[in-house]
């Protein structure tokens, strides 16, 4: 019952009844190891930008393809998968998110068991940024056994990129803005955010990221701090804080930590975040990049 208790806490948030009802929360998940921990995007080039801020896929000047896997709360498993196809018009990204609980035992009214049935969420995305702008469509299907909901959103973003003579990184964007979905004939909001960060190099070695999200329809309010120190570019230590501004925020303080390993023109990605309640979440990531 547990794993069951977790997934429709990850499908619909609801803190308070009524107007702060969202749905399809999966969607928030930061997608790779990286983006886990600075959530204010430091880096754009890990293919998380797709979904977080597909502005700044448009700074992307080589193919890459990443992809993720979590063993993520309970017995959940978190999976994702993005590519950026560059172009002389702009660059052209893809992505596919996938939440699932595989097979779930079921249990009528009096406690007697009644079979198995499987629940996941998926979303597929399709994006295209220039010169800093860019905006995302994806469709999402969200299923538990034989109910299914389905539902189209977007997520548009600006982001300055890293400049010599304006070292500081901007970047700003909203996500997940569309119509309700309706499961089992009740309608859910989407988690649509607002959401803004900053970066800046202190030095060569050494980032730091600031962000701040606003819940739209649970109206809350989100920060983070990260940091990322690199070691010439063979090693990335990588650590962050996330605090909500409402004391009944569904979303709790944690540490996160993860390291960064370069493979050449490759990459690999590992983050830590501790949950007392639900279990510890552990997330790795391959990000490759073509010309």
């Amino acid at each position: 019952m547990k794993q069951i208790a977790v997934f429709l806490s990850l499908l619909v948030s609801s803190p308070a009844f009524g107007a702060g009802r969202t749905g399809a929360t999966f969607l928030k998940i930061p997608p790779t190891a990286a983006s886990t921990i600075l959530d204010a995007g430091i880096a754009h080039e890990d293919g998380s930008s797709v979904v977080m801020n597909p502005g700044a896929t448009s700074w992307v000047k080589d193919k890459l393809l990443a992809a993720t896997y979590s063993p993520y709360l309970a017995e959940s498993q978190y999976s994702f998968l993005g590519y950026t196809h560059p172009t002389t018009l702009g660059n052209i990204s893809a992505s596919f998110v996938r939440l699932s609980m595989g097979k779930i035992e079921g249990r009528a009214a009096d406690r007697s068991q009644t079979g198995s049935f499987t629940a996941e969420d998926d979303s597929f995305g399709i994006a295209l940024s220039r010169k800093g702008l860019g905006a995302n469509l994806k469709f999402i299907r969200q299923r538990i056994g034989q109910y299914e909901a389905q539902g189209f959103a977007a997520d548009l973003g600006y982001h300055t990129g890293l400049r010599a003579k304006w070292p500081l990184i901007l970047g700003l964007s909203v996500r997940n803005a569309g119509p309700k979905l309706r499961f089992v004939e009740e309608g859910y909001n989407l988690p649509t955010s607002v959401e803004g960060s900053l970066a800046y190099p202190v030095f060569q070695a050494l980032h730091l990221a600031l962000g701040v999200s606003r819940e739209v329809h649970q109206n809350e309010t989100h920060f983070s701090v990260g940091t990322q120190y690199a070691m010439a570019k063979l090693l990335c230590v990588r650590s962050g804080y996330a605090l909500a501004a409402e004391k009944d925020s569904s979303r709790q303080p944690f540490p996160a930590f993860g390291l960064g390993m370069g493979l050449g023109r490759h990459s690999l990605d590992y983050a830590f975040m501790p949950n007392q309640d639900m279990g510890n979440v552990h997330k790795l990531s391959l990000t490759m990049r073509f010309r």
